[in-house]
């Protein structure tokens, strides 16, 4: 058997049709390898090649082997775990809708929908190959941004000076929630400029910037803040893993420390009543946030910090006071303290551990992937879903300023719902093909094989 035919029979075995190329490229190093070998020994190069054949083993029990390795395979727990938060969810809405909220019955179906097409949204992604989004990333993010761009200054609904929403058929589509979906764009993005010194730096800050400052001038604070972050956090892991070849310790020091100082200078200036870049109503609004006025601004955050000062561990509070008497969007925006007001701080300390070990398993594959592009964007995809959790829960118990946040999986509304599961399922792809890195992208291997003597 010659190589030729050793590889095909080889690769016959191997199911997933995307691996085939790959399996079949690392055993042919393997055999050019073994083939050098032999003939610096003096073998000539026909009979060398042939004895590298022999020795590679049975071709059949080869191409099984590998089989079982290359393969798309499921995270059947973190399925089973988003299954059982996607229940508990529905059953919480359900109750919550029924007693509390005005026309609760259409707001549960509402949700119900939005979870159950989520959902599916989610396996259809999962059987997508993220490397697509990769091999792609820089054109997706244009488009991304246009679109963003266009819906912001020209299609927008406003909603008091905001351009907040954009319909989509029935869909009213958050513009502050969707915008959220470029962050793991941005990590296969930050992927693609490795080897290019300080000019991939630039072009990673004005990737960073763009869909920043269209998030500015919605505008919303809070959520350029909060996709800085995030994109800035991917940035720094390139940065850590010498991916451009530039001064790490001085370029995360000199960023991070200016990063540190202008949103610390910013906010003394504010409340120091001094004029700065942002709009006056921004500064009104940090400005209450340390020291809330009921009259104002600060109307949502004092009536959050008496109802949950005033909670028990389990049942109602003691003086009586309930979330939907005083806040609204108590099933989205103020979801965890209408269940620590009603229910207990328990029941809100059992919803947001679900969403920890959710959080800990995204984190958990992402960091073992073999595929470094994947690993970027599976981070994204943790980092979307850990800060907008991390900021719900800092709102719902009065230690962040009020702004339009979502509880991944929980709070009601069809965007951020949506944007949840879509997330989820850019994980599960990256899971399915962990073992099936990109020829175009991978570093050539080599294959370990015991050999077997004829």
């Amino acid at each position: 058997m010659n190589r030729e035919e050793y590889l095909n029979a080889v690769v016959n075995q191997i199911r997933c049709k995307r691996a085939r190329d790959m399996v079949k490229e690392e055993v042919e190093n393997h055999i050019e390898d073994q083939t050098k070998a032999y003939m610096e020994m003096g073998i000539e190069d026909k009979v060398a090649e042939q004895k590298a054949v022999r020795e590679m083993g049975d071709p059949v029990e080869v191409g099984v082997s590998l089989d079982r390795i290359h393969r798309p395979q499921m995270a059947w727990q973190v399925l089973a775990l988003i299954g059982v938060i996607s229940v508990v969810s529905i059953f919480l809405q359900y109750f919550m809708n029924k007693n509390y909220v005005a026309e609760g019955s259409y707001y549960f179906f509402h949700q119900l929908i939005y979870m159950v097409t989520g959902f599916c949204i989610m396996l259809g992604i999962y059987f997508v190959d993220f490397s697509i989004i990769g091999r792609y990333a820089k054109e997706i993010g244009v488009v991304f941004c246009a679109i963003m761009f266009i819906s912001v200054f020209f299609i927008a609904i406003k909603v008091n000076g905001m351009s907040a929403f954009i319909r989509v058929g029935p869909l009213a589509v958050s513009l502050k929630l969707f915008i959220y979906l470029y962050v793991p764009v941005y990590g296969a993005i930050l992927y693609q400029y490795r080897g290019e010194g300080y000019r991939a730096l630039v072009k990673a800050f004005m990737w960073l910037l763009l869909p920043v400052s269209i998030a500015i001038r919605m505008p919303s604070l809070i959520t350029a803040v909060n996709l800085f972050l995030m994109l800035f956090l991917l940035l720094t892991v390139a940065i850590a893993k010498n991916w451009y070849g530039i001064h790490k310790k001085l370029v995360l020091t000199a960023t991070w420390g200016a990063i540190v100082v202008f949103p610390v200078t910013t906010i003394i200036l504010m409340l120091n009543n001094q004029k700065t870049i942002f709009p006056e109503y921004q500064s009104q609004r940090i400005q209450t946030f340390f020291a809330p006025d009921p009259e104002t601004f600060g109307y949502q955050i004092s009536n959050v910090r008496t109802i949950v000062g005033s909670s028990r561990l389990v049942g109602s509070n003691d003086s009586g006071i309930q979330a939907y008497e005083r806040l609204s969007y108590i099933n989205s925006d103020y979801l965890l303290t209408h269940i620590i007001s009603y229910y207990g701080i328990l029941a809100a300390v059992g919803i947001v551990l679900l969403l920890i070990i959710l959080i800990e398993k995204i984190f958990r594959i992402s960091m073992v992937q073999k595929n470094q592009m994947g690993m970027m964007m599976g981070l994204g995809c943790g980092l979307v879903l850990t800060i907008q959790a991390a900021t719900f829960v800092l709102q719902n118990i009065g230690l962040y300023p009020t702004t339009t946040v979502f509880l991944p999986l929980f709070s009601f509304g069809g965007t951020g719902t949506l944007v949840s599961y879509m997330l989820l399922g850019v994980l599960l792809s990256i899971y399915r093909y962990r073992n099936i890195s990109s020829p175009k992208t991978r570093k050539k291997k080599r294959l370990k094989i015991t050999f077997v003597d004829n």
